[in-house]
């Protein structure tokens, strides 16, 4: 299913896998307050290769599915991580990452990924996340991850003006 893309000037996301985009809130760098964007993503499939021999999804692929939604955000954004790289020289890489289980997600079940950006500075963005079961309210999983922008010599830079200027 398409999804309009977030703040874009109406066009539709030509990526199935985003299933629903939300308006964005007014910004602002106050993580208690609404997100400055969010996406939903999915459904997507837990394979056998994401699961351990009792048929749970293993630990560490939750954080794939984090990612997933932070790029399909990006993409509603009308960015990607490659054009970042390829373009401006600025990458992202994971500050740090929290995750709370509550419930496994098992083989062949479809999730789905909501994903907000709740903070965003000139050196730093942060994203939240809640893995649900297809058709249930069930929450699976629940985190966050904070990243840094930096150069390609690893040092911190101040990019998101340049990368991300509506929200400055």
């Amino acid at each position: 299913m398409d999804g309009k893309a977030l703040l874009n000037t109406g066009g539709v996301n030509a990526f199935p896998e985003i299933a629903e985009m939300k308006p964005v809130n007014k910004p602002s760098n106050d993580s208690s307050s609404a997100p400055l964007a969010a996406c939903t993503a999915g459904p997507i499939r837990v394979t056998y290769r994401d699961t351990d021999r009792m048929g749970y999804a293993y630990h560490s692929q939750y954080l794939v599915w984090f990612e997933i939604g932070r790029t399909d955000l990006l993409r509603g954004l009308g960015t990607t991580y490659r054009d970042w790289e390829e373009k401006e020289g600025v990458y992202l890489p994971v500050r740090r990452a929290d995750i709370q289980y509550k419930m496994p997600a098992n083989y062949d079940d479809l999730i789905i990924i909501h994903t907000s950006m709740i903070r965003l500075t000139k050196a730093s963005v942060t994203f939240e996340y809640r893995i649900h079961r297809e058709g249930s309210q069930e929450l699976l999983a629940e985190g966050s991850t904070i990243h840094a922008f930096v150069d390609k010599e690893g040092r911190v830079i101040r990019a998101a003006h340049r990368l991300l200027p509506r929200f400055f």
